[in-house]
C-alpha cells in the first residue's frame, strides 16, 4: 500500500497568506500554476476520449477501486485557520505525486500512450511550480509518495481499462479542486 512521509515544516513560515499576495514571485509561479492547472483540466478529457474508455457507473467503480487499491487523493478545501497554505501546498504535491505514479502505470497498460504522456509532462511542469512555492514560502517539500504498486493488480484488460477511466476521473476531480484552491491564493 502507498505510504506519504511528511516532514515538518521550517519555522519560519507563519502560515499567513497575506504578504505571499504581495509577492511577485509568488504571484508568477502561482498564475503559472493556474494555467497549467487548467490545461491539465482540458487534457483530461481528450485523453479520456483517446484511450475510448467507457463511460462506467460510479457503483461499478467502487467495488473496483477496492479490490484494485488505487490510492485515495488527499482532499483540499479553502484556506481557513484550520487549513492553511501550508497543508494546502503539502495536500497539492503528494496528489500530484500520486497521479503522476497512476498515470506512469497506466500509461504501460494503454494505447496510444502519446495523450498520457503530454498529460504527465504537464504534471512534472506543475510539480516544478509548487515547489518553487515551497520555496518561496520556506518550506520543506520534502513529502515523498512511495508509490502504489497498482501495475501488479493490473492483471487482465478489464483491469487496465477500468483502472484508467478510475485514474482519469479522479485526476478530473482533483485538478478542479487544485484550481479552486490556486485561485483561493490570489484572492
Amino acid at each position: 500500500m502507498a505510504q506519504l512521509v511528511h516532514l515538518a515544516a521550517l519555522p519560519e513560515y507563519s502560515g499567513e497568506v497575506g504578504n505571499l499576495k504581495e509577492d511577485p514571485q509568488f504571484l508568477k509561479v502561482l498564475k503559472s500554476s493556474q494555467k497549467l492547472v487548467k490545461k491539465i483540466l482540458n487534457d483530461i478529457p481528450q485523453v479520456h476520449e483517446s484511450l475510448a474508455l467507457p463511460n462506467y457507473q460510479s457503483n461499478d467503480l467502487l467495488l473496483m477501486v477496492a479490490t484494485l487499491e488505487i490510492p485515495m487523493v488527499p482532499i483540499l478545501t479553502s484556506l481557513s485557520a484550520d487549513f492553511t497554505l501550508e497543508m494546502s501546498l503539502i495536500r497539492i504535491l503528494e496528489g500530484l505525486q500520486i497521479f503522476k505514479d497512476l498515470l506512469s502505470i497506466i500509461r504501460h497498460h494503454t494505447t496510444p500512450p502519446e495523450k498520457l504522456d503530454i498529460l504527465l509532462a504537464d504534471i512534472n511542469d506543475l510539480l516544478s511550480q509548487i515547489y518553487k512555492m515551497f520555496e518561496l514560502v520556506q518550506l520543506d517539500s520534502s513529502v515523498r509518495y512511495t508509490g502504489s504498486g497498482l501495475a501488479s493488480r493490473l492483471v487482465g484488460d478489464f483491469q487496465k481499462r477500468v483502472a484508467a477511466h478510475i485514474i482519469l476521473t479522479n485526476m478530473q476531480d482533483f485538478a478542479e479542486s487544485m484550481h479552486r484552491s490556486l485561485r483561493f491564493m490570489r484572492s
